[in-house]
């Protein structure tokens, strides 16, 4: 599942990372709205990717803890992107993703 979500960064695609998401979830990005449609989680990727390059993105699993039918992942991530108007340009921080697994045994994001 990591591979995919480095792979859909580096390539700008909105539509791979759009579904990692469950028909149900909540997106919390920071300094933006919360995000809870397919449509608006569309929107968000497909702006971030007409406005940047990503160039390296890293993420670092610290702990995966089940609780119930979900798992908790808690980790870091790294992001290095050029956006054209500035040199390139670096996000990392920590993230928190519920994962639980649909009915056809795929995991989803939840939120």
């Amino acid at each position: 599942m990591n591979g995919q979500i480095r792979s859909a960064y580096l390539n700008s695609d909105a539509a791979v990372l759009s579904k990692l998401y469950a028909d149900s979830f909540i997106l919390m990005p920071e300094y933006k709205p919360a995000i809870g449609s397919r449509e608006a989680l569309f929107s968000f990727y497909t702006d971030w990717f007409s406005s940047v390059k990503n160039t390296t993105f890293k993420k670092q699993v610290d702990k995966a803890e089940p609780y119930g039918d979900y798992l908790l992942e808690t980790g870091t991530f790294q992001l290095q992107y050029d956006s054209g108007r500035v040199a390139a340009r670096s996000y990392a921080g920590n993230y928190m993703i519920m994962w639980k697994r649909d009915k056809m045994g795929r995991l989803k994001i939840h939120g």
